[in-house]
């Protein structure tokens, strides 16, 4: 990721990366799976892989947090050549329509605290959702952060020292 300039960049890098490493010889089960929240001051993607299969979304206005599964859904703003064409070849495609997350048959069981999370959503607010998510989650969440970036003011990370949220203490970590 340092080789990149801007969020978007660092999904072609990753992207070009996974196109040359990852196994794609597996059945799906097997196949590595991976999400990740990429950003930089001006851009959020949700990036979701499974083998060479992957799926970007970039996030506009709106909170997201994601678990053990995929995040993204239908609105695909990049993805892996050849995607739809390999969803319908694995039968994992059902219509014309790709939903990546359905597809590999991992939503998310995050839920927000209010319908539309709004300007006042705080990172207080976004630790009510993992420990709330992660308490009715069949599978437990993984330790948790929760990135804070303002222009203008140092980045504030919010890290659990544990793999349960519910269990642990969010402490910040600041970046200047």
């Amino acid at each position: 990721l340092e080789r990149s300039e801007s969020a978007e960049k660092a999904i072609d890098v990753i992207t070009q990366l996974v196109d040359q490493y990852n196994d794609d010889n597996s059945s799906v089960e097997n196949l590595s799976k991976y999400g990740f929240f990429i950003c930089d001051m001006n851009d959020v993607f949700v990036l979701d892989i499974c083998g060479k299969m992957w799926a970007a979304e970039k996030i506009v206005d709106t909170f997201r947090a994601f678990g053990n599964s995929f995040s993204v859904r239908t609105k695909i703003d990049k993805k892996s050549e050849g995607l739809d064409e390999k969803l319908k070849d694995l039968g994992l495609l059902e219509g014309d329509e790709v939903d990546f997350s359905s597809a590999f048959k991992s939503t998310s069981d995050l839920k927000w605290p209010c319908e539309e999370p709004d300007s006042s959503f705080s990172a207080q607010k976004m630790f009510q959702v993992l420990r709330s998510s992660s308490s009715s989650s069949q599978e437990e969440i993984a330790s948790s952060f929760v990135g804070v970036l303002k222009e203008g003011a140092p980045c504030v990370y919010w890290f659990t020292g544990t793999p349960n949220p519910t269990r642990s203490v969010f402490k910040p970590f600041i970046f200047t």
